[in-house]
């Protein structure tokens, strides 16, 4: 599967709802903020950015940052991780990077909330706490089929905040 950062970072937000909603655990460490193009797993973001707006080809890796050594991150073996990222795969892996972002703005959702509480100072990157997603994420279900509204977004188009 060829992916884009851009749809990289929405389908791990999905990815990480529905775990949410499952398991009452974050499948990640971190936060989500919510960015202009959707939510976005900063960390995860700045793993890929290298790639630009381009296919992902290589795996994530950290940093040591004593010793500045980068080493790859192993491969995820956990069963519900892995049932829950088949699903959000066979359910949203055919749609474009547009789509994803069209799912990821419905109203009602945890980034729509957020940005509208935030619409005051307009300012993208507010934090998408785990329990506003947990809360709201059953509103992307509802959503699935609607026009969408940004589907022309190129998935090649720059991703930025």
């Amino acid at each position: 599967m060829q992916i884009s950062n851009l749809a990289l970072q929405k389908l791990l937000y999905f990815t990480h709802g529905l775990f949410l909603q499952r398991t009452g655990e974050p499948l990640v460490s971190g936060y989500f903020e919510a960015w202009r193009y959707g939510p976005v797993h900063p960390g995860s973001y700045a793993a890929f950015k290298k790639y630009g707006a381009g296919i992902i080809c290589g795996r994530a890796s950290k940093i040591n940052p004593l010793t500045e050594q980068e080493t790859q991150l192993p491969a995820v073996r956990d069963k519900n991780v892995l049932a829950v990222t088949g699903q959000i795969i066979a359910t949203l892996g055919h749609m474009t990077a547009g789509q994803l972002v069209d799912l990821s703005h419905v109203a009602g959702s945890p980034w729509a909330a957020v940005v509208e509480c935030g619409e005051a100072t307009a300012n993208f990157g507010l934090r998408i706490p785990n329990e506003l997603i947990r809360e709201k994420f059953n509103q992307h279900k509802m959503q699935i089929g609607h026009a969408p509204r940004l589907s022309e977004i190129a998935d090649d188009e720059p991703f930025n905040p």
